[in-house]
């Protein structure tokens, strides 16, 4: 099964850069730097769309607490590890996100007693299926091609090639079976001020 460690090698091999032998700082300067880049280069990506892979439909659990200054009359936990909501049972503009500035933990406000979500959460890098594994390796061979190589020229190629890679992949998945064309009602509240943002 692939690891972390697979992945980033199979990039640093594309832009003929040493290999490593761990995400870590004591292993070499290539595996200090895959170690800053790895987590937030895969999150993004699997932020970027639905990947099957990611997304499970899950019934959110409703807390007794009652969210404050707002029209909304129910409050619900998202988990720890939420990366997206990418849809809800609830009609649009009957629920919302919100994001405590300060702490930084996040819930659900709605309407309705009960809600159903489609969640973005990251599975463990060895169930990555094999198209998206090709665009994980073509993001992360340009996200590490500055750092590693100081080559902008490699950059812009890599930068191309993922661009290429990530949208075939999408393809791929989207054609294994099709999803509903949803929005993703990704509305966050600042609780300080009411305003809202990302």
């Amino acid at each position: 099964m692939a690891t972390s460690v697979d992945y980033v090698n199979r990039a640093l091999a594309l832009l003929g850069a040493e290999t490593i032998t761990a995400l870590s700082y004591d292993d070499s300067p290539n595996a200090a730097t895959a170690k800053d880049l790895y987590d937030p280069t895969v999150d993004e990506l699997l932020m970027e769309w639905p990947w099957r892979c990611a997304v499970g439909r899950e019934s959110l659990s409703q807390l007794t607490t009652t969210p404050l200054n707002t029209d909304f009359e129910y409050e619900y936990a998202l988990p720890s590890d939420l990366l997206r909501i990418v849809a809800t049972d609830i009609p649009d503009g009957q629920w919302m996100l919100y994001r405590d500035p300060e702490s930084g933990y996040r819930r659900l406000y709605a309407n309705a007693d009960s809600v159903m979500a489609d969640m973005v959460r990251r599975p463990d890098d060895s169930l990555f299926p094999p198209h998206f594994q090709r665009a994980l390796v073509h993001r992360l061979a340009m996200v590490l091609a500055m750092p590693v190589t100081r080559r902008a020229d490699f950059f812009s190629l890599f930068a191309s090639m993922a661009a290429s890679s990530i949208q075939q992949a999408k393809a791929q998945d989207w054609n294994e079976q099709p999803w509903l064309e949803m929005d993703d009602g990704n509305l966050i509240i600042n609780a300080r001020n009411g305003n809202t943002g990302s």
